[in-house]
């Protein structure tokens, strides 16, 4: 496996961080770990191996880029609004649930923790953040048992016409409780988290199995081919059938 090396950049960006807030090294060497450093920009100053192991990119590929030149653009909006939020406010942002599509074709559930990066002086001047892959769902959020049943719920009916009221209900709390903490632990709304949680089924579906698309899109709940290709197209920026004519499946 090809070392990864410290740019002069990076070494530049850590000098102006107190001594002990990033340990290169240790990040270096977690296994299944994504570790990455940002920019007040949004730019990308330094990624472990794992984080480029994931997207199968080269450094060149990475560094100096932002989300947007990474990821779809529905998920790099998510990742730029938690940096912004974090910029703006200093607040940690811990054990969130995000849906990462990865170059090779894969989809991974991570939880991911962000936290801000300051100067000698205290000022923001960037972010970093971990990332680790969630092997199942219901293993999500420990901490949260209630929302993790409904997890694990869409995941197991993602063939069904999943409505936001079910879950509320599934839940035991209201519409407007359930928006809000999955908002607030998920960083995204029920509607569309039961939208990626069925991209990423039928991204399982096209690669694992040799289901008509029809078929596919019928097993992850969508009522129309079309719709389906828009959805998928949307988050995976290839149609289904490019999707697995370049990642297997047949």
């Amino acid at each position: 496996m090809m070392e990864v090396e410290i740019t002069e950049e990076a070494k530049s960006f850590i000098a102006q961080l107190p001594p002990g807030q990033i340990a290169l090294g240790l990040f270096q060497e977690l296994p299944g770990v994504i570790f990455w450093i940002k920019d007040m920009e949004g730019r990308f100053v330094f990624v472990n191996r794992a984080f480029r192991d994931v997207l199968w990119l080269h450094g060149e590929e990475i560094l100096g880029k932002t989300d947007k030149d990474i990821y779809a653009d529905d998920l790099a909006d998510v990742f730029m609004e938690d940096d912004a939020k974090i910029r703006a406010t200093g607040e940690v942002i811990r054990q969130k649930v995000e849906l990462v599509t990865c170059r090779h074709g894969g989809v991974e559930w991570r939880t991911a923790s962000k936290i801000p990066l300051h100067d000698m002086q205290g000022k923001i001047v960037g972010t970093a953040g971990i990332s680790r892959k969630i092997e199942q769902a219901g293993s999500m959020m420990p901490s949260h048992r209630a929302l993790d049943v409904v997890i694990q719920y869409v995941h197991d009916n993602v063939d069904k016409d999943l409505r936001v009221g079910e879950l509320a209900r599934e839940m035991g709390v209201s519409v407007a409780t359930l928006e809000r903490r999955f908002r607030e632990y998920l960083g995204t709304s029920p509607r569309k988290f039961i939208q990626k949680a069925r991209i990423a089924r039928s991204c399982e579906l096209l690669i694992q199995t040799q289901m008509a698309i029809g078929e596919v899109a019928e097993k992850t709940g969508f009522v129309e081919h079309a719709s389906f290709t828009r959805a998928f197209e949307k988050v995976m920026r290839m149609t289904p059938s490019m999707y697995r004519k370049c990642y297997g499946g047949g």
